[in-house]
């Protein structure tokens, strides 16, 4: 997967061979479970695609194979310094159990459960 920042989408590709599958988002910033404002990162887990969408401050969680939205984390434009809450996630990764997430302007990356 690819983050078009600006255009606020994410180009998906085949895993098996690299090829273009689909764009995932609206192409502007939209804080829609289908869209996106600055999406910065992805990162695959199994079935799950975790996506920075920075300037929504929430880590937004798909289905990998259809690109449906499952859920997200954090609050949606609310950004915050406590446990719940993000202020510009910028970057994700999994490691086991553990999703960590950069968290740009609280100066910290969070591990949590996935």
């Amino acid at each position: 997967s690819a983050c078009c920042r600006y255009n606020h989408r994410l180009a998906v590709f085949s895993r098996a061979d690299g090829r273009f599958q689909r764009v995932l988002g609206v192409g502007h910033a939209s804080y829609s479970p289908a869209g996106f404002n600055q999406p910065s990162d992805a990162c695959v887990d199994g079935d799950l695609l975790f996506i920075a969408d920075r300037s929504n401050h929430r880590v937004v969680v798909l289905d990998r194979r259809t690109g449906s939205y499952r859920h997200h984390l954090g609050f949606t434009r609310e950004s915050g310094s406590d446990v719940h809450h993000f202020n510009s996630p910028t970057s994700v990764c999994v490691d086991g159990p553990h999703l960590y997430v950069a968290d740009l302007e609280n100066g910290r990356i969070l591990k949590l459960l996935k």
